[in-house]
């Protein structure tokens, strides 16, 4: 019988209440840790998450809603904070980050872009919680890492080089207008 062609009821953690397909668990239903929690809500194939679900964290939060393959996150789904805000909503590979997506930290700064193998990696742009932009530019391994540009409170904008996290070689500052203030040397592998 292929996946999704039977209806399955509730699983406890070493198995199925009821519903059992060829001894796999096939179809729509629900698992629960041993501590009689739920676990996860939605497709099962060959006994896998594989579908639509829900996964919850032990503790009882819903951490995890989308699409899932193998029993792994692929696809597009939401992660959340234990108290029900949105974490990260984008794409999976492999129950890690990877794509597009926008990773929100606990204080509403936002980050919209790339990622690789769960991090930041590629394009990408950083927004305060009041929406303002902090940076733009590539990020590598979750850091600022190549061309990029840091904006400050006031509008003013540095554009240089930067490597780990930090600006190297020269930069330059202009203000919210885009009009040149000045060139600062900031150390690092592109000094001459």
């Amino acid at each position: 019988m292929g996946c999704g062609n039977s209806k399955v009821d509730e699983f406890t953690p070493t198995g199925l209440k009821m519903g059992l397909a060829d001894n796999k668990m096939e179809g729509k239903g629900k698992q629960y840790y041993e501590s009689g929690k739920i676990k996860y809500e939605g497709d099962f194939c060959n006994s896998l998450f594989n579908g639509e679900g829900k996964f919850y964290s032990e503790e009882g939060f819903l951490f995890y809603e989308g699409h899932f393959e193998n029993g792994l996150q692929n696809g597009k789904g939401v992660e959340y904070y234990p108290n029900g805000n949105i974490q990260y909503e984008g794409d999976f590979v492999n129950d890690k980050r990877e794509g597009n997506g926008k990773l929100i930290d606990e204080k509403g700064n936002y980050y919209i872009g790339s990622f690789k193998q769960g991090k930041r990696e590629g394009k990408g742009k950083i927004y305060r919680a009041d929406g303002t932009i902090l940076y733009e530019g590539d990020f590598a391994e979750d850091n600022y890492e190549g061309q990029g540009k840091f904006y400050h409170r006031d509008g003013s904008y540095d554009v240089g080089q930067w490597k780990n996290g930090e600006l190297i070689g020269k930069s330059t500052c202009y203000n919210k207008d885009g009009n040149f203030l000045y060139e600062v040397n900031n150390g690092g592998e592109n000094n001459e």
